[in-house]
């Protein structure tokens, strides 16, 4: 694969928004870091989250250098076969000693390094400095040693570029738990067995590869069906979490590289379904193909969020991100639907007066998109509207209407991304299907934060249906679809 502009222009985009600097500077500036990812050999799931953590590094630019440790012959090798195989024109290099100057990140406790993550349950720790927190030393599932990768990823992209220090996680230890949506790590409970699976998942892309990544290395047994209508790219090795350099050559269809990944478990099926969204809906209506109880959306534009809806299941689980922000809705019966919680733009109305009707914020505020948000334009608003303005401080003013989703940009467009930011939005929505097969009620339906500063700093919020919405204004209707669909499973 060439190590080239093309795989690597998403994610310098990304900088852009985070550090100054012209694109080609930023991508020089990244492909001349040298990494060094070690981890320890007694600590439950440290293999996988190596494994994950050095394929989501090989992704981006940079050199990067395992330490040997004490890790066995073989769990190096399936390190780095899996990074070869992402690009075998970089391969990595197992060293003994850490080199000097490289930026370290450990899987596990260990002082020296600057970066170490760890995972615990379904959750994850970052810890950087001195900082050494007492750990309750709970297994690691899957859903956590992705986190764990994620974690690290997103720190060590921002070591690379010298992110601003307002976009920087300024906390010395992140704690995560994306199931209990809380920072303690243990607060969920482990499933009595694996996970059950009865869904659709929507939109196999940088957010829905990374869903698939974690299902694939997590206990599942069901089934899923997989609704994706384009084929893998030269552009998808740089931001997804599955997807080789031979794929860019052989281009299969999305669904395909998720029903290979997934079906190496022989307790999953996994169906391909390669159609766009509308057809996949209108199909399931129609009753030519089942309906799921469950479903899982990745998409990144409103109008399709609103089709997969009409599907009125009994948990839409909706992962999303917009820069380097990651974010959940969730819709049930009842309760706000995507279309309360994603309402389609007015088309009479310009994004500046949409954003002022959303937000509060003055409209000369919002008409210098190009300035970035300050605790100061937060002045008189409500507590409601700063706290959903809070972890947008410090981010361009024109950002805000994609990231509140006041958009409707269609998939196709040309938008900054990186595979940590993805694996994250994925983390989330894996947490909301391993809460709902608890019977976990975590009272949050609205989740975002930047991953780049950490989730305590998001906006965690429950949201009450829209008694203007199709929702709640047609309730017979949206029941009488469900009870149709529902006869079908008896």
């Amino acid at each position: 694969m060439d190590n080239t502009k093309s795989e690597y222009s998403r994610t310098t985009r990304l900088a852009q928004r985070v550090t100054p600097g012209e694109e080609s500077d930023l991508l020089r500036r990244q492909a001349g870091s040298l990494i060094c990812v070690g981890g320890s050999v007694d600590l439950p799931g440290a293999d996988t989250t190596m494994r994950m953590l050095v394929a989501t590094l090989r992704r981006l630019p940079g050199r990067i250098v395992l330490l040997r440790g004490e890790h066995s012959s073989d769990a190096i090798g399936t390190i780095e076969e899996a990074a070869d195989e992402i690009d075998p024109t970089n391969p990595i290099q197992v060293v003994s000693k850490a080199p000097e100057g490289a930026i370290r990140i450990h899987v596990g406790i260990e002082p020296d390094a600057l970066i170490r993550v760890i995972p615990e349950r379904y959750g994850a720790h970052l810890i950087r400095g001195s900082s050494s927190p007492n750990l309750a030393g709970y297994p690691a599932h899957a859903l956590g040693c992705m986190l764990a990768a994620a974690f690290g990823a997103a720190e060590v992209f921002a070591e690379m570029i010298a992110a601003f220090p307002s976009r920087r996680n300024a906390e010395p230890h992140t704690a995560w738990c994306p199931v209990a949506v809380s920072t303690d790590t243990g607060a969920a409970p482990d499933l009595a067995g694996p996970i059950t699976l009865d869904v659709d998942l929507l939109g196999v892309g940088a957010i829905g590869t990374a869903v698939v990544e974690i299902l694939a290395e997590s206990q599942c047994e069901g089934v899923i069906d997989l609704v994706d209508a384009q084929r893998f790219a030269r552009e998808n090795i740089g931001t997804y979490s599955i997807g080789t350099a031979a794929d860019v050559e052989r281009k299969p269809w999305k669904v395909d590289l998720a029903v290979e990944r997934l079906t190496s478990r022989p307790s999953v099926t996994a169906h391909r379904h390669p159609i766009d969204v509308r057809k996949f809906v209108d199909a399931v209506l129609h009753r030519q193909l089942p309906w799921s109880r469950t479903l899982i959306t990745t998409f990144d534009n409103v109008p399709a969020r609103h089709e997969a809806q009409r599907l009125w299941p009994d948990h839409l689980i909706d992962a999303a991100t917009g820069d380097t922000f990651a974010g959940l809705r969730h819709s049930a019966p009842g309760g706000a639907c995507l279309m309360c919680l994603l309402p389609l733009p007015d088309a009479d109305g310009s994004s500046v007066e949409l954003l002022h009707d959303r937000t509060g914020l003055p409209i000369q505020v919002l008409a210098a998109g190009d300035e970035p948000l300050t605790e100061l334009d937060l002045d008189g608003l409500t507590e409601s509207q700063k706290s959903e303005l809070r972890p947008h401080v410090g981010r361009l003013r024109c950002s805000l209407a994609r990231a509140l989703g006041l958009t409707s940009l269609d998939a196709g467009d040309y938008l900054p991304a990186a595979p940590f930011v993805a694996q994250q939005a994925a983390c989330l929505a894996v947490g909301r299907l391993v809460a709902v097969q608890l019977g976990l009620n975590v009272g949050f339906n609205d989740v975002q934060y930047d991953v780049l500063v950490g989730p305590a700093s998001g906006a965690i919020r429950s949201r009450a249906q829209s008694k203007a919405c199709y929702c709640a204004r047609r309730a017979d209707v949206v029941a009488a679809v469900r009870a149709e669909l529902e006869a079908d499973l008896r």
